[in-house]
Parts: C-alpha cells; sequence; structure tokens
C-alpha cells in the first residue's frame, strides 16, 4: 500500500502547503521498482548498507521523501531529487530551484512516512508500530503528567504510549536532536482525542508547537508543526483507512 496526499495550512492570511506521503508492505518486485527512485549517489550508498534491514529502510524512506518533494513541485523522475545526510543524518534536499524546501522522513521495518514542508513553516514525522513490548519500554520514559493523560481515552494502552512517543520523536526530528536531549524536556502537556484514531496533543515546554497523531492500522502516524497553524485532515483519506 502507499499513497501521496497533500495537507494545507492556515496562519493567519497565510497558507502553506506540505505533503504526506506512505508506503508499507512492498512485494519483492516493487521494491526493485522503487530502487529506480534513487539519485544515483543514493543508490551507491543504498548498495552499501550491508543489511536487508536497512537497505529497506533506506529504500523505502528515500521513495516517501520524494514522493512528497514531487508532489509540491509536480517532478516526474524522483531520481532527479538528490537527498543527502547532515552531520546529525537530517535529510537534505539536493534539488536546483527548491531551496526552501525542508523534507522529514521516519521509517518502521517495511514502513515509511515522509512529510516535505516549506523551511519557514517547520515540521516532523514519526511512524512506530504498536507493540505491548515496545510500549512497555516507552512508558518507562514518560513522566508522571504524562501518565495522567491516559484518563479517559478509552483506548489501549499500548496506543496512547504510541502516541506520547511518536509526538516527542516528531518534535526530536524538527529540532534535530534526536532523542539525545532529555525526555522529560519534550514532555506531552495535554492529549485530546479528536474522533476514534485522531489525536491532538501539545507540549508543557515546547509550546509553540502541537502533534496529530492518527492510528492507522497497527501503527500510530505522528505529525508535528506550529501550534497556532490550523490544519484539517480529510478522515475520508487513505491516512484513517
Amino acid at each position: 500500500m502507499e499513497f501521496t496526499t497533500n495537507i494545507e495550512m492556515k496562519r493567519g492570511d497565510k497558507t502553506f502547503l506540505s505533503a504526506f506521503a506512505f508506503i508499507e508492505n512492498c512485494s519483492k518486485l516493487r521494491l526493485k521498482q522503487v530502487e529506480l527512485a534513487l539519485h544515483d549517489i543514493e543508490y551507491q550508498r543504498y548498495r552499501s548498507f550491508s543489511t536487508d534491514v536497512r537497505k529497506v529502510s533506506f529504500l523505502l524512506g528515500r521513495y516517501c521523501a520524494k514522493k512528497a518533494i514531487a508532489s509540491l513541485y509536480n517532478i516526474k523522475s524522483l531520481n532527479q531529487i538528490y537527498i543527502d545526510s547532515g552531520i546529525f543524518n537530517q535529510p537534505i534536499i539536493k534539488l536546483p530551484n527548491i531551496p526552501n524546501m525542508r523534507v522529514s522522513i521516519s521509517h518502521d521495518g517495511v514502513s515509511a512516512v515522509a512529510l516535505a514542508f516549506p523551511e519557514e513553516h517547520p515540521m516532523g514525522i514519526d511512524i512506530e508500530s504498536i507493540d505491548d513490548e515496545k510500549s512497555s519500554e516507552m512508558s518507562t520514559h514518560f513522566t508522571a503528567h504524562e501518565k495522567t493523560l491516559y484518563q479517559g481515552m478509552n483506548h489501549a494502552k499500548n496506543e496512547i504510549d504510541t502516541i506520547l512517543w511518536t509526538a516527542k520523536e516528531s518534535l526530536s526530528k524538527a529540532l534535530k536532536t534526536g532523542l539525545t536531549t532529555g525526555l522529560e524536556i519534550m514532555e506531552l502537556e495535554t492529549l485530546e482525542k479528536v474522533h476514534q484514531r485522531y489525536f491532538r496533543g501539545t507540549f508543557t515546554h515546547f509550546f509553540q508547537y502541537q502533534t496529530i497523531s492518527i492510528i492507522h492500522g497497527n501503527k500510530v502516524i505522528t505529525l508535528l508543526l506550529p501550534r497556532k497553524s490550523i490544519v484539517e485532515l480529510d478522515r475520508n483519506s487513505n491516512l484513517f483507512n
């Protein structure tokens, strides 16, 4: 399964456009086809990885990033887009005439997501599987306040754990720190259930940001964006199926 969708965000009298791309559970044939999206330099790096797991995560992540970028700029040949890595392994778009575009990438096993967005409107993204063992480890890093956010949610603990965790991950990507920063500084202040599989969150200390989390099958996808930006996701889109 794969899909790409543009997301419109309003902030005052300005409108910003980002693009979201998702892919999962590719067949071997589809993976070979996806390889064609790699730039020559990316393909060399892809071939250098010693494990199939690392190869697949790199391939799917780069593919999603390119699909998102291409959606915004109507680019037909994905292999024209080169995505380099910065010193903190953050993705950097190398494409003439697109100087102020950024991209955030996340992958989880056989799934990957990416978000392309303008530099003036910072964003981040994360995807994680909902898993009891992972959930138990995640919850050891939550503050006492965050553990009160489970109340009244009427959702499995592992789902809320994964929402909280991906919120922190998406913030760390926007900040370009990774989770090397103390997790308590990334504490969630609020978590609101918008509808059955759609949640909004805010942070105690990074109050300028908000998160949108979606339960998609057995995974959670979380988008981070500025708190005062208004975005309405189409609940009939593939994101909610």
